[in-house]
């Protein structure tokens, strides 16, 4: 467990080292299950700190800060089942544990990067928000080749489309659909 803690925030600094080490270590779903709620408990923390500090009433401030972490989770579960279809273009064969793990390992400047949303200001977290989802694909355009072992144009045209729903789907649901719900 410890391991893929140290993999996760390694790939923030040295992303090329650490997906190797991730294409070599054996697929754990409860491992990956572990290190995804270590970091949706941060996220939680940081947007419910976040939360009190821009003005959001008593119980609401929990629901904002759950329903955000569930939109990042979930996106980034959604873009594991995503990826599963394109694994018919990796060159090595691969099986559906590879596409949670890129999905997941890639996610890790969500989490991270989460510590901005103690921020009050609407606009400055959600600059951080996606410049941290900006991240999270470039880190996916990276691990593609790795896991999968896809041929350049692949890469980058998987890249392109799982980026576009993410960053569509996260910045609908954070930024248009939160704000509405509780009147950022």
């Amino acid at each position: 467990m410890v391991n893929h803690l140290i993999l996760g925030l390694q790939l923030l600094v040295a992303p090329s080292r650490a997906w190797r080490a991730i294409n070599d270590e054996t697929y754990s779903p409860l491992a990956l299950a572990v290190y995804t709620g270590i970091f949706a408990t941060l996220v939680f923390l940081f947007r419910t700190i976040g939360a009190l500090l821009s003005g959001i009433g008593a119980p609401w401030f929990a629901l904002e800060a759950l329903l955000f972490t569930l939109i990042c989770v979930g996106g980034a579960l959604s873009i594991g089942l995503l990826l599963m279809p394109f694994g018919r273009l990796a060159r090595h064969r691969i099986n559906d544990g590879h596409a949670m793990k890129l999905a997941l390992y890639s996610a890790t400047p969500l989490w991270a990067f989460s510590v901005f949303q103690i921020i009050p200001s609407h606009m400055v977290r959600a600059f951080f928000l996606l410049g941290s989802l900006g991240y999270a694909c470039f880190l996916l355009f990276l691990g593609l080749p790795r896991l999968f072992g896809t041929e350049p144009t692949h890469t980058l045209v998987i890249s392109l489309i799982v980026s576009g729903v993410w960053i569509l789907g996260l910045v609908l649901f954070t930024q248009l659909f939160l704000p509405v719900a509780f009147n950022l």
